[in-house]
């Protein structure tokens, strides 16, 4: 597949067409079947306002996923993005009803960069879509988002056989260093209600870690 726009044709100030996403709770339980992410704050609304959400909400990654086609649609080739990030500011609340949420997703390009690739930009906050977390020195393979003591927590395992984990809305790591038990590189991450980590390496080893927090 090719990309339908060539860099010369992009310009800065270019608006990306816009994308509207709707999102019931049939698409968050089809998405927890192929994610294997079980976490009841994404199905159980009685779990979700006992740990302080509003309601039942969508999986990080599925509205990380339904954000980044704003590009994919744009340029036809997904293969073309070689960078993508974000940062979870809200939930998306998902009713129970006939409607359930509606995610609208709106691009400019910001930037050309020499070397040939485009930066884009959330009009509607006036930021990157970027800013990473940092800190693994091999390829991430594996992420995962939980809520632990209802706050966003976010775990990454590496090729480097580490897993780092953050505080979402802090922007700091959650658990100060590392954690380095496994013997290859990091395969899967799971991040459990109360905040265990559950790891699976190349070698097919699984560990169980202790709670995040």
């Amino acid at each position: 597949m090719s990309a339908r726009i060539a860099y010369d044709e992009v310009e800065v100030g270019t608006e990306l067409p816009p994308l509207a996403v709707p999102l019931q709770r049939v698409n968050l339980v089809m998405y927890a079947g192929a994610s294997g992410d079980f976490n009841p704050i994404h199905w159980n609304e009685r779990f979700a306002k006992a740990v302080g959400l509003p309601d039942v909400i969508a999986h990080g990654m599925l509205t990380m996923a339904s954000a980044g086609r704003i590009v994919t649609d744009w340029v036809g080739d997904p293969g073309a993005v070689i960078e993508y990030g974000v940062r979870f500011t809200r939930p998306v609340v998902v009713p129970d009803d006939d409607r359930g949420a509606r995610v609208e997703i709106t691009a400019v390009v910001a930037e050309k960069r020499d070397d040939g690739t485009v930066r884009v930009w959330d009009a509607g906050t006036g930021r990157p879509v970027g800013d990473p977390l940092t800190g693994h020195t091999g390829r991430v393979n594996a992420v995962a988002v939980g809520q632990v003591e209802g706050r966003t927590v976010i775990a990454s395992g590496s090729d480097d056989r580490s897993v780092r984990v953050w505080d979402a809305q802090l922007r700091r790591a959650s658990v100060p260093l590392p954690l380095v038990d496994v013997a290859s590189p990091v395969a899967a991450v799971v991040l459990g209600d109360s905040g265990q980590l559950a790891v699976g390496a190349e070698l097919g080893v699984i560990l169980i870690r202790r709670p995040v927090g």
